[in-house]
């Protein structure tokens, strides 16, 4: 129901789980069977990764399979699981020994072959002729002055990361079931064991590696407590068909989300706040009162609220 595009197709680029969900789809309608059974034939069996699937069935059970974690307050932690059936962007139950014969399979490529894997790594191109850092599932950059190959992922309590040093022929694959972890720092300090004597001094810039690590947040926006209880109020999305309530609880304004917990908003200019990594634009209306705003989330932008009287 997005009525709007994030931007113009070929000027940006924006990674997009909908889009990897919607591969599944065209898999299941050109062939009629699922992406679970079309990648057990294709690639899974082909390459023995016999512990590995597209778990589409969260009823299913797993055998050895590990629980995901997030930590609480006072040093307590509470099991974070899925109990999503949608695969395509995520999904794949696999463990470490199934992803050395993935692994092995971009230096000898027993399935798909040179051409495949020349595809995999062919980088985007925008309108503008810039050439993206991304390429077909592969982030393709370096570290330390040495090329790598990469892609990490997050979700609920588990935390994943493939880094390939090509010219190299070393690879480091990470997995965490604890939602604090960071994978991707993980495979590269794993990956200095090996080749430290080939890289290039540590430089700042190369200290933000993926993975969930703690950014630095610019300071806050000061409004004064009456102002904040303008913002009050229930908000709806015709597009998401969902309803927003704004309160003022102490002296801070905070946004009830359906479905999950309230979350704190952070004043950060005048009528936005950020909550995370989601940004809220109020819009006023004649008599100078909030009456609208557009929520960017990240992987979604310009989503609109109305207030609801």
């Amino acid at each position: 129901r997005q009525e709007k595009l994030n931007f113009p197709p070929g000027s940006s680029f924006l990674y997009s789980n909908s889009g990897y969900f919607l591969l599944s789809q065209i898999v299941l309608r050109a062939t009629g069977r699922t992406l679970r059974e079309v990648a057990q034939e294709k690639m899974f069996g082909p390459l023995g990764m016999t512990h590995t699937r597209f778990q589409d069935d969260h009823r299913e059970l797993v055998p050895n399979r590990a629980s995901g974690y997030a930590p609480e307050e006072e040093g307590r932690f509470r099991i974070s699981m899925t109990t999503l059936d949608m695969v395509g962007d995520g999904g794949v139950f696999t463990s470490i020994e199934d992803l050395l014969h993935w692994l092995n399979n971009f230096e000898d490529p027993r399935v798909g072959g040179p051409a495949l894997m020349e595809t995999v790594h062919s980088r985007g191109v925008l309108n503008s002729g810039d050439t993206l850092t991304y390429a077909f599932g592969q982030g393709i950059g370096s570290y330390r002055g040495l090329p790598i190959v990469a892609h990490g992922g997050s979700f609920v309590g588990f935390r994943a990361d493939i880094t390939r040093f090509p010219d190299h022929d070393l690879s480091v694959a990470t997995l965490c079931n604890l939602s604090t972890a960071d994978p991707s720092l993980y495979s590269r300090r794993v990956a200095e064991v090996y080749l430290e004597d080939l890289m290039e001094p540590v430089e700042e810039s190369e200290s933000g590696v993926r993975g969930p690590r703690e950014r630095e947040e610019p300071e806050a926006f000061a409004v004064h407590r009456q102002d904040l209880d303008a913002y009050a109020g229930d908000f709806y999305s015709p597009e998401l068909d969902v309803t927003y309530r704004i309160e003022l609880q102490g002296d801070s304004l905070v946004v009830h989300l359906p479905g999950t917990e309230t979350i704190t908003l952070t004043p950060r200019e005048a009528d936005v706040f950020q909550a995370g990594y989601t940004t809220l634009r109020f819009s006023r209306n004649d008599r100078g009162l909030p009456a609208s705003m557009l929520v960017d989330a990240g992987r979604v932008r310009g989503i609109r609220f109305h207030r609801r009287d």
